[in-house]
């Protein structure tokens, strides 16, 4: 026996045969997941619906409808976690296509802009003002140039 069971674009399959139902179903391996999945499916009104369905037909036709969500629920986890009931999902798989970009010509890339700017040069240091005392130096050997003294002893 099978059931469908969908979370937006998910399909789970809820099965009492161990064997794949369709081509591309995965089963659910992990019975603590397949529990967890179980119940988070169970918020949505029409996947509960499914659940009663499920819980009338394998444990207990007559009292279904008076059971709370939540013993549902937990029989059907129980079911799971000891391999009565199988949980499968549509494998999903991703075909990736690559198509070579052809090598451009030498002239379909001269107009264009450089992707990465040049870097520009650090503007030159501006040399500091001299301080009072190598002016007074300078302006001293100056004036001891023009008196022509010798700038050192002999």
């Amino acid at each position: 026996m099978q059931w469908v069971l969908r979370d937006g674009s998910r399909q789970l399959t809820v099965s009492t045969e161990r064997a794949a139902p369709f081509a591309g179903a995965v089963m659910v391996d992990d019975t603590g997941a397949a529990a967890s999945m179980l119940r988070n499916l169970s918020f949505d009104p029409t996947n509960m619906t499914t659940l009663r369905r499920i819980y009338a037909e394998l444990i207990d036709g007559h009292t279904a409808r008076s059971r709370a969500d939540t013993l549902v629920i937990a029989e059907l986890m129980a079911l799971l976690t000891a391999s009565r009931l199988f949980l499968f999902d549509r494998s999903r798989s991703v075909v990736l296509t690559f198509e070579p970009v052809p090598p451009a010509s030498e002239g379909e890339w001269e107009d264009s802009e450089s992707l990465a700017a040049e870097p520009e040069a650090p503007p030159a240091a501006a040399e500091p003002a001299p301080s009072r005392a190598v002016l007074a130096q300078a302006a001293a050997l100056k004036q001891a140039a023009h008196s022509g003294s010798p700038f050192c002893e002999e």
